[in-house]
């Protein structure tokens, strides 16, 4: 996912999450993404067999559409991916978006939704400098409000140790 960044706009990207942390005076988690998507976002749902929902934007408004029927395994990580499209303005690429462009997009909002989830700072006091065990994962991942998968990822971003499932 992280291959497709540049240090530059990684940097970008944690800074804005950063910010956005900031502004909304949250300093542990779990962060309320859904109370700080609606500041910036008309939220809707739909119904549809498949997908988990998209986003766009309209002439005055930010727009988020979620499927009723989805299948997510972590809402807050699926709404903090929306915010990213927002606060990083995704809507400024011109569509459609090739193959690439798609997947830098998406690898952005991960690593958007990473950092404000999981903020460095937080993650390496909770796992206090020791080498994360498959059963403290699993709970800080919940305490973070994260999938698991996310979380290994971060972790192995930041280089803390860990023992993957």
């Amino acid at each position: 996912m992280e291959s497709v960044l540049t240090p530059m706009r990684k940097r970008l990207i944690e800074t804005s999450a950063g910010n956005l942390l900031i502004e909304a005076q949250i300093t542990q988690p779990s962060v309320p993404v859904g109370t700080l998507l609606e500041h910036f976002a008309a939220i809707h749902s739909y119904n549809c067999e498949g997908g988990t929902g998209f986003c766009c934007c309209a002439p005055k408004e930010y727009l988020v559409f979620i499927n009723a029927n989805r299948t997510v395994e972590n809402e807050t990580y699926f709404l903090a991916c929306a915010l990213a499209h927002y606060r990083l303005e995704h809507f400024e690429i011109p569509q459609p978006r090739s193959a690439e462009q798609e997947k830098k997009v998406t690898a952005e909002a991960e690593y958007f939704a990473d950092c404000l989830l999981m903020p460095e700072k937080w993650l390496r006091w909770a796992c206090d400098d020791r080498t994360v065990t498959q059963p403290e994962a699993r709970e800080l991942a919940r305490r973070f409000d994260v999938p698991l998968e996310a979380l290994y990822r971060r972790l192995c971003y930041l280089g803390i140790p860990f023992i993957p499932t």
